[in-house]
Order: C-alpha cells, then sequence, then structure tokens
C-alpha cells in the first residue's frame, strides 16, 4: 500500500484478515496471506484524499 501512496491509518484488530486464499503468484499452498480491510481512514497521497490534518479518525471502542 505505502508503495502506491497510500496508508491505512486505522489499523487494528478488526481490521486485519488472516486468510489462506492465495493472492499472489509469490505465495506458496502453505503460507497465510495478512489482508488489511476497512479502507474508509486511509490516505492516498497521490490524490489528496483523506490528508488533511484537520480531519482526524478515531475509534472509541478501540482507542486509547
Amino acid at each position: 500500500m505505502h508503495e502506491r501512496g497510500v496508508v491505512h491509518r486505522d489499523v487494528k484488530p478488526d481490521n486485519v484478515l488472516l486468510t489462506s486464499v492465495i493472492t499472489s503468484a509469490n505465495v506458496s499452498d502453505d503460507d497465510a496471506v495478512l489482508a488489511l480491510c476497512d479502507l474508509g481512514g486511509a490516505a492516498d497521497f497521490e490524490t489528496g484524499q483523506g490528508c488533511d490534518g484537520r480531519e482526524a479518525i478515531f475509534d472509541p471502542v478501540y482507542g486509547a
């Protein structure tokens, strides 16, 4: 994601999936794949979406 200019900004256990689904030719059948979901709070540096410093994301259930 970072190589493509996108930062997730809301990584927490609820937004991380562990799967055995093969998503890349570099992954063998025995490897697990981590996937981040819920990109609603992501920042896209190419388009500028989600990059406004005046906006903040906060999950009151997970946040300290």
